[in-house]
């Protein structure tokens, strides 16, 4: 299955960002992709001329499918282009729809894959809401110490109903702290059963939500290691170009070599060893630079030099 417009549109921009060392798609990368096509390239060519080069040459669709696998798409964007909310987002993610690569606790700093950019326009706010037809009440909870949280969600278990518990995340104040997202809806509004809030109950809930949670850790992980083999493949292929551009530069320079070779490569000494002896000999003895260029026939510079060596 082809890119869609939103991918395509996103690759191009990702690339069109110049920021130096920290630029997901180095200019090098792109020039020798440029090199690759055949296309060929002023000396000193800037990655913004090489990128318009490839696709003033009808070469678009291969430079999107070149790069692809090396764009991530961070939290905030996946929820623009889709025009969902950081919730939706979310909440998407807790239910394995999408799937991020990494997660570091903070919505910034997490990344998706490009699929996350895949799905028909709406078609993600359609999940979402045919996931949540409910009076469940989405939050997050600050635990001060991560230790506690068995007890806390042993404790809310008892007065609500508690599904998409997430992974705990890292406060970024206090390395002890996390933060947890749930759902929650009140068990009055579900079950009204009282056997419900006894402790047995209680415990196989929270039991319940400890395996709904590992499932989710499974599933992310699966996810986070198909990225990782996809990484490894493009990379190994780099690595294979890099080792054929690196075979391709040795024979030149051993075909230059040898041309090099061939044709008496260097510049022959205009003077041999006793005649610049000699030079040095007839200076010892008072004669002028001048007179002494004079009799071998060179410049006084060339004199000066050997004179001097």
């Amino acid at each position: 299955m082809g890119l869609t417009k939103i991918q395509k549109d996103y690759i191009k921009t990702v690339i069109y960002q110049d920021i130096g060392s920290q630029s997901t798609i180095l200019k090098d990368d792109i020039i020798s992709f440029a090199k690759e096509l055949g296309l060929k390239l002023q000396k000193n060519c800037t990655k913004e001329s090489a990128l318009n080069l490839i696709l003033s040459t009808g070469n678009e669709d291969k430079l999107y499918e070149k790069f692809a696998d090396s764009i991530n798409v961070p939290f905030y964007d996946v929820a623009k282009l889709n025009n969902l909310t950081c919730k939706q987002v979310s909440d998407l993610d807790q239910l394995g729809i999408i799937n991020a690569l990494t997660y570091t606790g903070y919505k910034d700093s997490t990344l998706y894959p490009l699929s996350v950019l895949g799905f028909k326009e709406g078609e993600l706010a359609e999940i979402w809401n045919n996931k949540h037809k409910t009076d469940f009440y989405r939050t997050r909870i600050e635990i001060n110490n991560i230790d506690n949280m068995p007890n806390i969600i042993n404790e809310l278990s008892k007065m609500f109903e508690i599904e998409n518990l997430s992974k705990p995340y890292p406060h970024k104040d206090n390395k002890d702290a996390c933060y947890i997202y749930l759902c929650i809806r009140s068990l009055n509004s579900s079950i009204t059963n009282d056997a419900y809030r006894t402790p047995e109950n209680a415990k196989l809930n929270l039991e319940n939500l400890a395996l709904k949670g590992a499932l989710h850790e499974l599933n992310s992980k699966i996810a986070e290691l198909e990225a990782d083999a996809d990484k490894i493949k493009f990379l190994e292929k780099k690595i294979a170009n890099l080792e054929q551009n690196e075979k391709n530069y040795k024979n030149k320079i051993e075909e230059l070599e040898e041309k090099l070779k061939t044709s008496g490569g260097g510049r022959p000494s205009k003077f041999t060893d006793q005649e610049k002896e000699t030079m040095k000999m007839y200076r010892l003895q008072g004669m002028s630079i001048r007179k002494i260029a004079e009799i071998f026939n060179c410049s006084t510079g060339l004199v000066h030099k050997i004179i001097n060596q």
